[in-house]
């Protein structure tokens, strides 16, 4: 089942609709009351927090986890997010609420193409959050996007190595397509 508690993200990357939109997001009571519902009368138990960025506001998302874990919604779910937004004491909150995979958008393996697409992270992040993620129990995907602009076949090839350097439990590469609405766009 998919769920969705926010919408907008103050980030600007320029492929990303979401980052022309203000930040806005539900609170942790009325996004529990909704998981409430859906497991006690529609017998819920997987779901996808489908946000872009579900993190964004780390004090929101711990005591969500805090809220379903006291209320004890047997539930496994899975979020995406920013490896720039996720620290150790929201991970083990995140394991706790029941949280089973966390999508993360890395992108690229290249420094440059970072810079183009204007992601404020870094490889070493990536390596750092990704270890913590896996040591926290939380399975890891990652986003890759291949014929990003200024891409070449070195920066193609740094970013495969990096995909297999994380030691992802999952791998998603994708061709590069602008979305209306994004500065890619444009």
């Amino acid at each position: 089942s998919c769920f969705i508690t926010s919408r907008g993200c103050p980030y600007k990357c320029i492929f990303c609709e979401q980052g022309s939109k203000a930040f806005r997001a539900r609170s942790p009571k009325n996004v529990v009351d909704e998981l409430e519902v859906c497991v006690k009368e529609h017998g819920i138990r997987e779901l996808d927090f489908f946000d872009s960025s579900f993190t964004i506001r780390k004090n929101r998302v711990i005591t969500i986890c805090e809220e379903i874990e006291r209320r004890g919604l047997d539930i496994q779910w899975a979020a995406r997010t920013r490896v720039d937004c996720v620290s150790d004491d929201l991970l083990a909150a995140m394991r706790r609420g029941g949280c089973t995979r966390i999508y993360y958008g890395i992108e690229s393996g290249s420094r440059e193409i970072l810079h183009v697409l204007k992601k404020s992270t870094s490889m070493d992040m990536y390596r750092d959050v990704v270890s913590r993620t896996k040591a926290h129990g939380i399975h890891t995907f990652g986003y890759f996007m291949l014929g990003n602009p200024y891409e070449t076949e070195a920066t193609i090839r740094q970013t495969i190595r990096l995909s297999l350097e994380l030691d992802l439990d999952y791998a998603q590469f994708s061709k590069v397509t602008a979305m209306p609405a994004t500065e890619m766009y444009t």
